[in-house]
């Protein structure tokens, strides 16, 4: 998978304050990120979002805010076997639920939400 940052960013530019990037690799068959979204009120979004050259894919969207507390982290860890859509999940501050596979998109869409309330 490729992402178009530039479509993101053009998307939320009242969210995104700056980016720091800390990987973006992208081959044929394979493709790594990892950026530091610094968004507005303080809060970060710490994305890693890997594709093996095998189908497999590991990713975790993690939302902190100023005080690096946590407000919610997606991730596809094969742990919590119990939930329903297994490995799909979402972490926060107090529990742990189910979720649908994510993008960095989806998490944008939430963090819109979240953040204009």
């Amino acid at each position: 998978m490729k992402y178009d940052f530039q479509k993101i960013i053009a998307s939320y530019p009242h969210l995104i304050q700056q980016i720091d990037i800390i990987r973006i690799e992208v081959k044929p068959q394979e493709s790594h990120y990892s950026l530091i979204f610094l968004l507005v009120q303080g809060n970060k979004l710490v994305m890693r979002d890997y594709y093996f050259d095998d189908g497999r894919r590991k990713y975790s969207f993690h939302v902190q805010d100023s005080a690096n507390n946590l407000i919610f982290r997606y991730d596809n860890e094969p742990h919590w076997a119990e939930l329903p859509n297994f490995p799909f999940h979402k972490h926060l501050p107090d529990s742990v639920e189910s979720s649908p596979e994510m993008t960095l998109e989806m998490v944008f869409a939430e963090l819109e939400t979240m953040l204009s309330q």
